[in-house]
């Protein structure tokens, strides 16, 4: 895709993304300083690199610039911000920390000489010597003019200490905020704080509210406004850039290590439009709606697995029941994948560090990536989380069988499920719904663990199983039974009509049950639809299951 030409057609992130990797694999700088530079030249250059007259500083606030910065590193110059959920609290509140910034790569030096030297070499090891055009007078004062700006900001900040902080109100911080500020009103100590924290949290489901708690490293953050008013922009602008610069030193001794093409592809790529674009290519309306029955199959199997339980009781039953009658599936891509101004927004994010701006995708606080191919069942959320990275013409297509899609699609989804019912599962308390109220049913499923557990250790031969061994086994069962029954409901509906009947070129002796197995694995069903002798290996007289 990177490697096309621009289209009329590509949305904007798109256009964007190949124009940065063809002018990348073709430029004389290395990959990082190729980004790093392009990022600098849209917020108006960097004005030590410029001539004086060349800047123009009414075109950015420091502020604006520190923004843009910040959404592709995902850190701030002069903030240090985090957000983390309050324990047993409402997910949806957290407490905000202003700490102060984590501490340079590189220590400020006592002799401003070397100071000058070594921000010099900096720069002339991002972007050489042509780039560094301007007079030696004009280097050496702003670099001057750095080193009194960055020696002020070390005189205030000191090494995190709990007795720092001062704990408020969302509210309260910014009233306080303003009110010192408005005595002294300068264009510099401007700060749109709710701006500022959405750009870090941006993307979680969770909406900033003034009454979250702050705690800030009060001093500090007090004494920013007049360090500010003390400086002039253009040597704010300059130290913005510096820490950006310094970020990123240590990811330069990536540079000779790997192909080129791969380093800028790596600088280019971005989360949300290979999301945007895989599922815009082949999750139309049709594959939603086929999708839907397919899940709808899925969970009426599970239903009805649990209904005709010999061995459950009738209150766990009807707790799970009520379980899987409500539970979600979430199958698309994320809400904010659905707005195009925000995906072209987030365009400016995942070119230094693509992984930085990727942990900031965290859709419903942990639970699973748009690109992997593991499926996340939240017990809490009572929801099936389902990457799109499933639905791939591989698995899903109207152009193979429907058995391809229950022996694989329908197989993780189920197995994910199928957690509920592993060992530590069955056994803790999920919503104080899906224990058991006494011991007889308990040693039931005790008994047909042991049995799976017993038979994978006779036939691979093993002395120990893990706990973590034996709940895969068990979700995994429990999954290929629940998806072949899944996939033998749906062919007696009557009005599937999405996925066409018909064999794969060399397999037209087989059934489709027997093809399900042949897409996947064997479980007791497998010497049935298979007429295998019994007690032959694949059909042994005693069975195991969940």
């Amino acid at each position: 895709m990177l490697e096309s030409p621009v289209e009329d057609t590509d949305i904007y992130p798109i256009q964007k993304a190949k124009k940065l990797y063809q002018s990348c694999v073709s430029s004389d700088l290395s990959p990082m300083a190729f980004m790093m530079e392009s990022l600098i030249e849209e917020n108006g250059g960097w004005p030590m690199l410029l001539d004086f007259e060349a800047w123009k500083e009414d075109e950015h606030s420091w502020q604006e610039i520190d923004l843009n910065v910040a959404r592709s590193t995902g850190e701030y110059a002069f903030f240090g911000i985090d957000f983390i959920p309050i324990p047993g609290g409402d997910p949806e509140d957290q407490n905000i920390y202003l700490n102060t910034p984590e501490e340079e790569t590189l220590p400020l030096e006592e002799n401003e000489e070397e100071y000058y030297s070594g921000v010099k070499r900096l720069l002339t090891s991002f972007f050489g010597e042509r780039k560094i055009n301007v007079s030696v007078e004009q280097l050496r004062k702003d670099i001057h003019n750095l080193y009194i700006f960055e020696k002020a900001l070390q005189e205030v900040t000191v090494p995190e200490e709990w007795q720092w902080m001062h704990v408020m109100n969302l509210k309260q911080w910014i009233g306080d905020w303003y009110f010192r500020n408005k005595l002294q009103p300068n264009p510099k100590t401007k700060i749109k704080w709710m701006k500022v924290l959405g750009n870090v949290i941006k993307n979680n489901d969770s909406q900033i509210t003034f009454h979250w708690q702050v705690n800030v490293a009060r001093p500090y953050y007090l004494a920013l406004p007049e360090i500010w008013r003390k400086t002039t922009k253009r040597t704010i602008v300059n130290y913005v850039y510096l820490k950006f610069v310094r970020k990123n030193l240590q990811n330069n001794k990536r540079q000779g290590m790997v192909s080129r093409w791969l380093d800028c592809f790596q600088r280019t790529e971005m989360f949300d439009v290979n999301v945007y674009w895989l599922v815009e290519r082949n999750f139309g309306p049709n594959y939603q709606i086929y999708i839907q029955k397919l899940l709808q199959n899925v969970k009426t199997e599970l239903i009805y697995q649990i209904n005709n339980s010999r061995w459950m009781e009738d209150k766990f039953k009807e707790n799970f029941t009520k379980k899987l009658e409500t539970i979600q599936f979430s199958y698309t891509y994320p809400r904010e994948y659905k707005n195009l101004s925000v995906i072209k927004e987030n365009s400016k994010r995942n070119i230094y560090e693509p992984e930085t701006s990727d942990n900031c995708h965290i859709y419903k606080r942990l639970i699973v990536s748009s690109l992997t191919s593991k499926v996340s069942y939240s017990y809490n959320e009572n929801t099936v989380y389902i990457p799109v990275l499933l639905f791939q013409p591989s698995t899903i297509s109207f152009d193979i069988p429907q058995y391809i899609h229950y022996a694989t699609i329908g197989y993780v989804i189920n197995e994910g499920i199928g957690r509920v019912l592993k060992f530590t599962g069955i056994t803790q308390r999920a919503d104080n719904t899906l224990t058991f109220y006494n011991r007889r049913p308990f040693n039931h499923y005790l008994r047909n663990a042991n049995c799976i557990w017993q038979r994978i250790e006779d036939h691979l031969e093993l002395k120990v199983m893990t706990f973590q061994d034996m709940n895969e086994l068990i979700s995994s069962t429990f999954g290929l039974r629940a998806s072949l029954r899944a996939f033998k409901r749906a062919g007696q509906d009557q009005n599937a009509t999405w996925v066409p009947n018909f064999k794969l070129s060399q397999f037209e002796e087989y059934t489709d049950e027997q093809m399900f197995f042949i897409t996947f694995a064997a479980i007791s069903e497998f010497g049935r639809v298979f007429n295998c002798p019994v007690d032959s290996p694949m059909n042994p007289v005693d069975k195991c299951s969940i």
